[in-house]
């Protein structure tokens, strides 16, 4: 089996806003807006995927809003075989554990962060049911909503064929590049890593060098069509036709120049090899990709990208608003990607079954961030737990003047008090140690005091 992308329907919700579908996050793209729970809704909200194939899952991307942020998400997997919708919230759901989110009230609402959950032990599924908890507060979420924009599964197929292709590890696998490199740039770059993949299997380590370099390219240029495609969508929802026409030609005419300065219709090799692409310019010889010599270009062979005059784009940004409400920010926020992951368990860190009709999800409350470790319980006497106690050395220092001293100071403290016969035969040790007033004394100050 080979892991990868996964499709998937959502095909249950607990409330969706009309504006923002639950269906927004079956497709991946700049103009997607996402799904967001309607008004003042009550918590905590669900969304139950379908996937298309029964798989093993590995990893979740979630993609969450820049202010209208859940405080925490639970990962739930349902059935193998798929069942009718109306019996979804009857099925029983296997608990993987929760993440919880930033409430970017440092960041001011300018980024959305996307969250990457990796799951190593998960069980096969067709089902992937999200609990949202509620909102974290700001100033914006008036009615206190919850929105993700992007929902990216990574999983192995359960019933994949023996001789399927294995899968590489990819920039196109990541939901950032799903959902804001231009889907026309992002198909090109699909086509020139498959072609790198033969190139490197063939050696031609030249022609593998050149095609990456071009991906890199592909991809700044991808992320700046993606946004003028934004922006046309957002001139045709105004009826700025105008504006949507000026977008739509500086799309055109970007794309092609990017085309023709990264020579993709060379690099794609569509009627054979070309001796060109194993061609070693001059000025790399003995140069790697990744020198620090500011003269050289990662790619020396192919001409800088330069946007046209009149597309003005701030560099390096990777986020951007898919809509404009009067109470959100001018700015366009950027993406933080959060760093891998790993689920919070449960505190017997044990996985649960959901009881069928399940409409709240309720779990124990525990740190979020340092989790104390969990000790294994015993059934062992009061004096034993005591014995197992680290104990500074210093308590072993004492004379056996003092000792006796002590023993006679608090003899009348404890002379009325016994030890059972079962607590003398494990403390037989320290009685012969320390006497057998002093071990009282300890005893009983322990226990009762």
């Amino acid at each position: 089996m080979s892991a990868g992308k996964m499709e998937f329907v959502v095909v249950y919700k607990t409330s969706e806003d009309l504006i923002y579908q639950s269906s927004e996050l079956n497709n991946h793209g700049p103009t997607v807006k996402g799904w967001r729970s309607s008004k003042n809704c009550e918590y905590p909200q669900q969304l139950i995927l379908k996937l298309n194939e029964t798989t093993v899952i590995q990893q979740i991307q979630i993609l969450a809003h820049q202010y209208l942020i859940p405080n925490k998400i639970e990962i739930w997997i349902g059935p193998e075989e798929y069942v009718e919708t109306d019996n979804l919230l009857t099925q029983n759901y296997e608990y993987l554990g929760y993440i919880t989110l930033n409430d970017n009230d440092g960041g001011s609402v300018k980024s959305r962060e996307l969250k990457t959950i990796s799951l190593p032990l998960a069980s096969a599924t067709s089902y992937v049911k999200l609990v949202l908890y509620e909102n974290h507060k700001n100033s914006f979420n008036r009615s206190n909503q919850v929105s993700l924009i992007g929902i990216q599964v990574i999983g192995e197929k359960q019933h994949s064929d023996q001789g399927s292709i294995a899968h590489h590890s990819s920039i196109c696998d990541d939901l950032a590049f799903e959902m804001y490199v231009d889907k026309h740039i992002a198909q090109i770059i699909r086509m020139l890593e498959n072609r790198k993949i033969i190139a490197v299997q063939d050696e031609r380590f030249e022609y593998a060098r050149k095609l990456k370099g071009a991906m890199t390219e592909l991809k700044s240029a991808g992320e700046k069509l993606g946004k003028l495609e934004l922006s046309k969508t957002q001139a045709i929802q105004n009826e700025d036709y105008s504006k949507a026409k000026k977008k739509k030609t500086q799309m055109e005419e970007y794309r092609a120049q990017v085309m023709i300065e990264n020579r993709v219709d060379d690099l794609l090799e569509k009627n054979g090899p070309l001796e060109i692409n194993d061609e070693e310019p001059e000025d790399l010889v003995d140069k790697t990709p990744g020198s620090n010599d500011g003269s050289t270009k990662y790619v020396a062979s192919l001409s800088p990208i330069v946007s046209p005059k009149q597309v003005s784009i701030k560099p390096c940004q990777r986020e951007i608003l898919p809509e404009k409400i009067e109470t959100e920010v001018a700015d366009e926020p950027d993406v933080y990607h959060s760093p891998v992951s790993p689920l919070h368990y449960p505190e017997n860190n044990s996985r649960e079954r959901s009881p069928k009709l399940q409409h709240t999800v309720v779990t124990k409350a525990i740190s979020l961030k340092r989790p104390k470790p969990i000790r294994p319980k015993s059934n062992k006497s009061s004096y034993e737990a005591y014995d197992e106690q680290a104990i500074p050395a210093q308590r072993f220092c004492q004379t056996q003047n003092n000792i006796d001293s002590s023993s006679s100071t608090l003899a009348s403290g404890v002379g009325t008090s016994k030890l059972s016969e079962r607590d003398k035969k494990q403390a037989s040790i320290p009685i012969s140690v320390f006497g057998l007033t002093m071990v009282k004394h300890f005893f009983f100050e322990t226990v009762f005091g």
